[in-house]
């Protein structure tokens, strides 16, 4: 239990190292809302995912063709699980309108103030409840998102606020994508003596639907291929990191406009620079899942998600 607890302070608190050049407090606003985004090492920053897209480019919010509603349940490492969910209405083609709720928890942490039988439990709790727009402009999208914040630790609560805008534009039929957005901007109130640090930072990236293949045993199953790119630059240096910038790149094979097989690489020091992930999609739902091994020994990510198009 008291290895979970630091693994887990670690992993969230201000400060923390573990996760190098990718973590500050409120960790789990930079981890991947979605199965999908995390299975491309979160390179999604020119990619429309439905309202999930509310915590990475507010701006896809309006190039998503159909109004979504996507359910995630990710079992991170240490006992830690997120769960969100999000809905993304289309208004007139061209607006959207999107809700979404971000959840991080771990429970069942014995507290104690002396040695001997424990005083009881408590729970690290993260809750972001958000809503954003976005409206588009022939191929180009402007949206923006606020987000209500809330952390607890033991005995300990604070809240706040942070913002998120962006860009996003397409080409080519969307063949080719683009987008820019600012996160995590905003203020948090004092958690104990010290208010935690929101994660702010820039992103900007690319979506290219490279070629398509015909499989020659089987030139039925046509095959296309997609690179996504982005890179990261955090507004101010983080605790214990090497670098303050990094890239995340992905890649997909949809098989059939059916499945879809996904992998993605983290740069910089992390210990989870790999994921993977696979798709199946039908005309009105995608089922996802993702895998995503740390180099610590500490286990590996896990994550389901659903998507419903309406």
């Amino acid at each position: 239990m008291k290895l979970r607890f630091i693994l887990l302070t670690a992993l969230l608190l201000p400060g923390a190292e573990s996760l190098r050049a990718q973590s500050n407090g409120l960790d789990f606003l930079n981890i991947g809302p979605n199965t999908r985004s995390l299975s491309l090492g979160e390179a999604v920053t020119a990619f429309p995912m439905g309202g999930s897209s509310i915590y990475t480019n507010p701006a896809n919010l309006a190039l998503d063709t159909t109004s979504t509603l996507t359910a995630d349940y990710t079992l991170w490492i240490a006992d830690l699980y997120n769960s969100h969910i999000a809905v993304n209405l289309k208004q007139n083609n061209n607006q959207s309108l999107a809700f979404g709720l971000l959840n991080s928890r771990s429970d069942n942490f014995e507290a104690r103030s002396v040695p001997g039988p424990s005083e009881g439990s408590f729970s690290v709790h993260y809750l972001s409840l958000s809503g954003g727009y976005a409206k588009a402009f022939n191929n180009i999208s402007i949206g923006a998102a606020a987000h209500f914040i809330r952390e607890e630790y033991f005995v300990n609560h604070a809240s706040g606020y942070s913002f998120n805008a962006g860009v996003s534009s397409y080409w080519m039929n969307g063949r080719l994508r683009a987008g820019a957005s600012l996160l995590s901007v905003g203020k948090m109130n004092k958690l104990n003596n010290q208010a935690t640090d929101l994660p702010s930072n820039i992103r900007a990236g690319i979506v290219a639907r490279l070629f398509r293949f015909l499989p020659p045993k089987n030139p039925t199953l046509p095959v296309w291929v997609t690179l996504y790119g982005d890179y990261i630059s955090f507004l101010e240096h983080q605790p214990g990191a090497a670098a303050n910038h990094f890239f995340n790149v992905g890649i997909s094979f949809e098989v059939a406009e059916l499945i879809e097989v996904r992998g993605g690489y983290k740069t910089g020091q992390t210990d989870r620079p790999l994921a993977m992930g696979i798709g199946l999609k039908t005309q009105a739902l995608s089922f996802n899942y993702s895998l995503i091994p740390f180099e610590t020994g500490f286990g590996t990510a896990h994550s389901i998600g659903i998507e419903y198009y309406f």
